[in-house]
């Protein structure tokens, strides 16, 4: 009742270092941070134990070697037959590892939620089959909706119509990790009713134990400027591959680095190769 320690089992011996023999018939707030026991927390967790029938808290406790771990103790209540109190049962688990891998996950998921949400990039989670979990902000930005209105819905209901079948194959290469392509380009609808271009690098996360993909990552870049500036060389090329005029480019020492089809002809070649680099 006054908290000195009656009985002492190996697990409190491999935990806090003490054997049974130096252990017993001391009070158990030597395990405690000395700050802990100016707050009076050992006698509260007696105090809370007995009127409550138990307490539960996690924090810093100390092993004879003086070196600190993070405990899980539960404090509960040792009551006779009459319903008298005549001590307290503390179980202490070390938890350390699971602390140190749970601010790591923090630590971790904030940085990603910082990137995510500064970046100019569109990074989005989805469920196996395609429907978003997460989308940053920035889907405001390139594609005019707030991301809540997208949670739920699935990616397929804003691609192109001439772009699902390639895309539908990219999403099984994906959760088979079998990738056809390192990006994939496609046209996605804007709120607005247009589509935009955008590039999609995507990443299938797994359950470590069982390997089953639990969500696809994605990060999609607008290259709407892009394709535009290619469409409008092609059209440009076309039109200088279709001209009746031969049409030709050379170098400052006069050396061919382009001829157009009826360049070639005029001068009674076969092929572009006979003269490229003449």
């Amino acid at each position: 009742l006054n908290g000195l320690i009656v009985s002492w089992n190996p697990g409190a011996e491999r935990i806090l270092g003490y054997q049974t023999q130096e252990i017993i018939g001391q009070h158990f707030s030597c395990f405690f941070h000395t700050k802990d026991i100016s707050r009076g927390l050992p006698n509260q967790d007696l105090n809370i134990a007995a009127a409550t029938g138990r307490c539960e808290h996690e924090g810093w406790r100390i092993r004879q070697d003086r070196s600190l771990f993070w405990a899980n103790v539960v404090t509960t209540p040792l009551r006779d037959d009459t319903g008298q109190l005549r001590g307290f049962s503390t179980v202490i688990r070390d938890i350390t590892e699971s602390k140190r891998t749970e601010r790591a996950l923090r630590s971790s998921e904030e940085r990603y939620r910082l990137m995510a949400e500064n970046s100019s990039d569109i990074i989005s989670r989805h469920t196996p089959k395609g429907s978003y979990l997460y989308i940053s902000p920035a889907c405001r930005t390139l594609l005019g909706y707030d991301p809540q209105e997208l949670i739920g819905h699935s990616a397929y209901e804003f691609f192109h119509p001439e772009d699902k079948a390639a895309l539908q194959q990219y999403h099984e290469s994906i959760l088979q990790n079998r990738a056809i392509v390192d990006v994939m380009s496609y046209r996605c609808r804007c709120k607005n009713g247009s589509y935009i271009w955008l590039e999609t690098t995507a990443k299938r996360i797994c359950n470590r134990d069982t390997d089953v993909v639990e969500e696809i990552i994605a990060v999609s870049r607008d290259i709407t400027a892009r394709k535009q500036s290619e469409e409008a060389l092609r059209q440009q090329l076309a039109a200088v591959e279709a001209a009746t005029d031969g049409i030709g480019i050379v170098d400052a020492h006069g050396k061919y680095l382009y001829l157009n089809y009826s360049h070639i002809k005029i001068f009674g070649y076969d092929s572009v190769d006979e003269l490229i680099g003449k």
